[in-house]
Formats: structure tokens, sequence, C-alpha cells
């Protein structure tokens, strides 16, 4: 009979104990409450935000780099320049490579008739030691990129080194002296605004102003 009744209460404990797991497996200590991960919201937040918005006046610029291929570990540099100040500006870049910079006026001509660009930059490097034209290939690139530029169309700026020597024109290239592309980048952008205020609306509507 003793036997009876032990079995009939161990019985009894064990559907009790199944009736508590199953009500409440956590605090029957079958179930681990997880705790809620705590994240740094600055970081979440600063990762979050949107890049800078270029300044009005930029907004949907697109610019053209003819770049010469002629000594290019300095018309590299030169690009490398202008290509930062038009990135961070939000300006969309096209480049176009020429063999020398005697080609650099021919390509700038098309671009501008194209109308297809707001700003134009000639890149490119002539060193007298090294080229026995010098003189002739500077002329060439400088009248006839200045000739675009006079035009009017399109703002064109000048980043085509005329040096004496190979030490020159490293100094300017990101050298101790500077980058010339970094400054006619720069000088562009400041002429953009300009046109895009002076074109006529009329051009504009017709599609032949730029902005």
């Amino acid at each position: 009979m003793s036997r009876d009744r032990k079995a009939s209460g161990a019985t009894k404990a064990s559907s009790a104990k199944a009736s508590v797991v199953k009500a409440n497996p956590v605090k029957a200590g079958l179930v681990v409450k997880a705790s809620p991960v705590k994240t740094n919201s600055r970081v979440a937040r600063k990762s979050a935000a949107p890049a800078a918005k270029p300044p009005g006046e930029l907004w949907g610029t697109k610019v053209a780099l003819v770049i010469s291929d002629f000594h290019s570990d300095i018309t590299e540099k030169l690009a490398s320049g202008a290509t930062e100040v038009f990135q961070k500006s939000g300006a969309q870049i096209d480049r176009f490579s020429v063999p020398g910079a005697f080609e650099i006026a021919g390509v700038i001509t098309r671009l501008a008739r194209s109308r297809r660009y707001d700003g134009l930059i000639a890149i490119g490097c002539v060193i007298r030691g090294e080229t026995e034209h010098y003189d002739l290939v500077v002329d060439q690139v400088r009248e006839g990129v200045g000739k675009v530029s006079a035009g009017g169309d399109v703002p064109v700026t000048f980043g085509v080194l005329a040096v004496e020597n190979r030490k020159q024109a490293v100094d300017r290239a990101g050298g101790k002296l500077g980058n010339l592309g970094t400054e006619a980048a720069e000088a562009l952008l400041k002429l953009i605004p300009i046109y895009r205020r002076t074109t006529h609306p009329a051009l504009v509507q017709a599609g032949q102003g730029h902005g």
C-alpha cells in the first residue's frame, strides 16, 4: 500500500512539473532569456548620414578633361588634382586622352561645339629640354584653347605646363609649388555659375545653353 502511495505521489509531482514547464519555460529554467543588445546610436547616425550636396549653382555640372599622354607621369598628377576638385563638387567627369599637347586644342574645340559640357579643362605638359619643337607646340595649344575660351560659349581653363626642365614640371604637378591641375579646376568651377547666369533664357530652352 505504501509503495502505491509513493508511486502515485511521484506521478503527480512529475505531472505538476511538466505543467510548469509548458506554461512558463523561462521560469522553469529551460530557456535563457536574451538581453537586448545596446547599440551605439551616435555611430549609427553618423554612418547613415547622407553625403553633403554640392552648391546649388554646381548641381548637375558636367565637365570634360582633355589630357595629353605625353609626359604622362606629369599629366596624370595634374589630372588627379583636377579630378579631386570636381569630385568634391559633385560634378560628373569625362576624360579624353590625346597623344600630345599639340592635339589638345582640336579636341577642346569639338567638345565646345558639342554643347554637352558645362566646362572644359586642358591638361598637358611641354618641357623645353625634351621637345625640339617646344615653341610650336606651346603656341598651338595656347592659341587654340584661348580661341575656344574667347568664344564665350563654354568656360575653358588652361592646365598645360610649359616649363624649362622636368624639375619645374614636378614642382608644379603636386610638388612644392602646388598643382596646376587643381588650380585650373578650381577656376573652372568659379566660371561655370557665371556662364549659367549670363546665358540667355531662350538659348537654355532651346537646349543650346549650358545649365
